[in-house]
């Protein structure tokens, strides 16, 4: 990248559906130095944000220390376990029960963060435990080489951050074959049409792409930087160097499949716009692409570990409306 809170834990009132557990939360995990001045603007950026209810920030990738904002929402605390012990990332994920699925998680660091590929691969699951995630965004620079199918190095990174993603039924046992699945989407809406997801869909991850850059006659493709301006007009602080960002889209046997798109919403709306400033200086010096890396597609395979679901359970839906507006 160039330049949670703590809710209400009471068991869900099934007569109130603010409370109900059949939701779609979005989250932001954002990793560094405080003292960059980088991901200050991101931490701040994350604070102000009023429609992501889980909020975690790490100060190194490499160690297990998540924080989360301060009641007062003007700084991060590290989380704790009930018994008040220093608390890690599966701790996190066990404390989150009033949602049983992810519609949007948004992670945002620099590219060079030491450990960052490792965590997205295997800390990120203890938070999402076994809950089902919608879309993914890694908002990181130059991930076009690292983290792509058929590599002998880092593809096994890219194949179990897809496995993550790999659609699944909710923990809740909100089973959509037998209701209608009615949830709340992240904004707190009961929205027509909005469901709990199912293994009839896809899941998305987005990760930064790559220019096609002519140097002495040929074309070049060079791992693009990512960029975030908190100040932006509208609200779209999102940029890349085109406005193109690759989409993997994961199906539930596995199979993903990775294209280039422009002006992808990539989390809560925002939508990518194009900043040439992010463009290589000197892509002549810039190291490329080959074919191989560019054109792939890979199955994602499930990291080993995933934690289990520990919200609550629905056991019966009433005129098969779903749990959200269950009366028992």
């Amino acid at each position: 990248m160039h330049d949670s809170d703590q809710r209400d834990r009471r068991p869900p009132n099934r007569r109130e559906p603010r409370h109900c557990h059949c939701a779609g939360h979005r989250a932001i995990l954002v990793f560094g130095s405080s003292s960059d001045p980088t991901i200050k603007a991101a931490l701040t950026w994350t604070l102000a944000r009023t429609n992501v209810q889980h909020k975690v920030y790490y100060t190194n990738a490499t160690a297990d220390n998540p924080k989360v904002p301060k009641p007062a929402n003007n700084g991060w605390i590290g989380v704790r376990t009930p018994g008040d012990q220093v608390g890690k990332t599966s701790d996190l994920g066990q404390q989150i029960s009033d949602c049983c699925f992810f519609e949007e998680i948004l992670v945002m660091a620099h590219g060079s963060h030491a450990g960052l590929n490792k965590f997205l691969s295997k800390t990120l699951g203890q938070l999402i435990q076994t809950r089902p995630v919608r879309k993914l965004s890694v908002w990181t620079c130059k991930t076009a080489t690292d983290l792509f199918p058929n590599d002998g190095t880092n593809r096994k990174y890219y194949e179990k951050i897809c496995g993550l993603l790999q659609p699944k039924a909710c923990p809740c046992n909100c089973d959509l074959n037998l209701c209608d699945g009615r949830c709340l989407d992240p904004d707190g809406a009961a929205r027509p049409g909005y469901k709990c997801p199912s293994t009839a869909e896809t899941s998305k991850l987005y990760l930064a792409a790559w220019q096609d850059v002519t140097t002495g006659g040929n074309t070049r493709h060079i791992a693009a930087k990512l960029g975030i301006v908190p100040g932006a007009p509208g609200g779209q602080v999102f940029t890349s160097p085109d406005g193109r960002v690759r989409e993997v889209t994961i199906s539930a046997d596995g199979r993903s499949v990775m294209n280039l798109v422009t002006g992808a919403d990539v989390f809560a709306g925002i939508r990518v716009r194009a900043d040439p400033g992010l463009s290589h200086p000197n892509p002549a010096a810039a190291n490329s692409l080959n074919a191989a890396w560019r054109l792939a597609a890979a199955r994602a395979v499930p990291p080993a570990a995933l934690h289990g679901y520990t919200g609550p359970i629905a056991t019966e839906c009433v005129n098969k409306e779903g749990c959200l507006f269950n009366t028992n």
